[in-house]
């Protein structure tokens, strides 16, 4: 079931994108379907036209689930299926790719699968800093004391699983000038966010030190 849930949301994620003429292929099969139910409509072939506009709503709601799954599906490891890892140690960096909202100043951004850097502050917060565009980074902190929900696993994504880090916490975000400070009472007057993230890393012991780090 896992597999063919993987399946169909990489053919979301991949129809959404390739395009064929200037249109995505996403849209050409709904005008084809759209097409086709006006033809049967016109033929006066009735239970034919409401199985194509059903099809035509089916195909919606799977890309709208994909969409919400962020094109994803996520399988959790057992405790007990996990190598022995330490925790990351104070500035040492790890690949990472992450889908979720990261920041620069006042800006935020919805990053899908961006590649990036991970790594742990002196001050105990995890840092991530993805590549959005060339040369162009945002960020997000995450606070071990501020998750809410913290699950490793692994994840399919674009034909490919690999191990991740799904992680719902408050966002406690401030300016450019603050973030990289060990003023934590200037971070604590900002407003916290529900963020949720998945990270996805090269190897499960990558995987697994960061979620002894965030545990």
């Amino acid at each position: 079931m896992q597999s063919l849930r993987a399946a169909i949301f990489n053919f979301a994620f991949v129809s959404e994108r390739r395009k064929f003429g200037g249109i995505n292929i996403r849209n050409w099969i709904q005008l084809g379907l759209m097409f086709l139910t006006g033809l049967w409509l016109w033929l006066q072939l009735w239970p034919t036209a409401a199985a194509t506009a059903a099809g035509i709503l089916i195909l919606n709601f799977i890309y709208g689930r994909a969409q919400k799954a962020r094109y994803t599906t996520f399988s959790p490891i057992p405790q007990d299926g996990l190598p022995a890892a330490e925790p990351l140690e104070p500035d040492q960096k790890i690949p990472v790719r992450g889908t979720g909202t990261f920041y620069s100043g006042e800006t935020e951004s919805n990053l899908l699968m961006a590649a990036g850097e991970l790594w742990l502050q002196p001050v105990g917060t995890v840092a991530i800093m993805l590549e959005a565009a060339p040369e162009i980074f945002k960020y997000q902190f995450v606070e071990p004391d501020r998750i809410e929900s913290l699950r490793l696993g692994n994840v399919s994504f674009g034909g490919t699983t690999q191990p991740a880090i799904d992680v719902t916490f408050m966002s406690n975000w401030a300016h450019t000038d603050e973030l990289f400070s060990n003023d934590t009472q200037s971070l604590e007057e900002s407003k916290y966010k529900k963020r949720s993230l998945m990270l996805m890393f090269d190897d499960l012991e990558s995987a697994t030190r960061v979620h002894q780090t965030l545990v």
